[in-house]
């Protein structure tokens, strides 16, 4: 199909992995989108740490790239030393990474040092446990610079929403609200958050014959579960099919690991 550019893998974490068909509009659309928020700068140092294959380090790519930024690019990741000689040499500016990353920091002592070069951090790529963002808030907060919590999935191209850093603390554990040009909203029955924009992806690819559509869904069912507070800012509660009934009573899965990951920090629990 002339509108279909690449195809990125899903995650598979709820089933099988499949590809995910995307648009160059797609991938504009939302690295603009990306750009109104993230204080991106033609001056900026940026690694590029997270694989190209996945849509957030392709956001990270196509969103210093067309604000004019110097991407570093890298096969070291935060865990060697080579990364760190690296960060010395560029002086990198920004560091984007998925909830692991940042446990692995905290355990390498980033949080007790300063980088003169450092002007924000962003995470997404799901949920960090809530005492460990609100260590990283107040790092931030201390070291005068602005850490991101962002929402997304592949089949939004990459972001859906980002949380303001000056409201990391007061809103701990949100996503916030949509970015530019997009839309949440709750369904009524299920509590599933509803997406619309223009980075909305164009269905999956199975098999080659896939590759001639390209249907855009009005509504992207992103199967988490949500809830909206009194100020307008969204909170993911769990997966949809991360549910179980037990003697009548709803548990939601991803509520009973956070809780316990919550009470003992250098944990890892699985429900």
């Amino acid at each position: 199909h002339p509108q279909l550019k690449i195809l990125l893998s899903t995650s598979g974490s709820t089933g099988s992995p499949k590809f995910v068909k995307l648009s160059e509009e797609n991938l504009i659309q939302n690295a603009h989108a990306i750009l109104d928020y993230l204080p991106i700068k033609s001056t900026d140092v940026t690694p590029l740490n997270l694989p190209l294959y996945y849509s957030y380090g392709l956001s990270v790519f196509t969103t210093n790239a067309i604000a004019g930024g110097k991407l570093v690019c890298t096969n070291s990741d935060v865990m060697q030393k080579e990364f760190w000689n690296e960060w010395d040499r560029f002086q990198y500016t920004s560091l984007a990474g998925v909830p692991y990353i940042y446990e692995m920091l905290t355990r390498l002592g980033f949080l007790k040092k300063q980088y003169p070069s450092l002007r924000y951090l962003t995470q997404a790529g799901g949920k960090l446990n809530k005492n460990l963002l609100e260590q990283y808030a107040l790092y931030a907060a201390k070291s005068g610079i602005d850490y991101y919590v962002m929402y997304g999935q592949t089949e939004a191209t990459a972001r859906m929403s980002f949380l303001p850093p000056a409201q990391l603390l007061d809103k701990l554990g949100a996503i916030g609200n949509s970015i530019k040009n997009g839309t949440f909203r709750l369904d009524e029955e299920t509590g599933e958050l509803l997406y619309t924009g223009p980075n909305v992806y164009g269905g999956y690819a199975n098999s080659p014959e896939d590759l001639a559509l390209f249907e855009q869904p009005d509504v992207l069912h992103t199967g988490d579960l949500a809830v909206q507070d009194q100020d307008g800012f969204y909170y993911i509660t769990g997966r949809m099919k991360r549910i179980v009934k037990l003697f009548g009573t709803r548990i939601n899965l991803d509520e009973i690991e956070q809780l316990l990951k919550n009470h003992f920090d250098q944990a890892n629990f699985v429900c």
